[in-house]
């Protein structure tokens, strides 16, 4: 089966997620205008590990900030306490 291999580059300082889906979107269009029986795959985008790098940033500010909104607070830890205070020993201070 033919095929053909065609490499994208983002430019310095462009949005590789924006150029990502601008290629996706790009390639569906042509899909249109493809023979019968031609297809694509895109094989390589970089910009899925940040994609899902993003998704579980996301995901696990979700869950850090939901249950304290929610009134679920984690009981913490005691804190130490200053022995000297409790004695009301103020000079060892």
């Amino acid at each position: 089966m033919p095929a053909t291999i065609i490499a994208v580059y983002q430019q310095p300082g462009a949005n590789g997620l924006i150029v990502s889906k601008a290629v996706r979107e790009t390639m569906e269009q042509m899909k249109a205008q493809f023979p019968d029986g031609m297809d694509y795959l895109i094989s390589l985008d970089t910009n899925d590990f940040v994609r899902l790098s993003i998704k579980e940033v996301i995901k696990t500010l979700f869950e850090a900030i939901v249950p304290r909104r929610a009134g679920r607070l984690p009981v913490p830890a005691e804190l130490p306490h200053d022995d000297h205070l409790q004695r009301g020993d103020r000079a060892s201070r």
